[in-house]
């Protein structure tokens, strides 16, 4: 049976292995993201961030109906 190395590509300073501690020069650490077609379920990227994208900037009134073209939740 033959098995197939996974395919990293490194770009600027970034560490050599997944998961591991990887400080900015001012200390704080780099966010990983994980990003796939399909989830974590398939092969998916693992790009570092400078900042945190979910970071809420901004907050205002939501649409409180159901979503369009979406039936009703079972």
């Amino acid at each position: 049976m033959r098995t197939t190395m996974a395919y990293y590509r490194r770009v600027g300073s970034v560490p050599p292995q997944r998961h591991t501690r990887h400080r900015r020069p001012d200390g704080g650490p780099y966010p990983e993201e994980p990003m796939g077609e399909e989830g974590l379920a398939a092969g998916c990227s693992l790009p570092y961030r400078r900042g945190v994208l979910s970071a809420v900037v901004d907050a205002g009134p939501g649409h409180a109906g159901p979503h369009p073209g979406r039936g009703p939740s079972r």
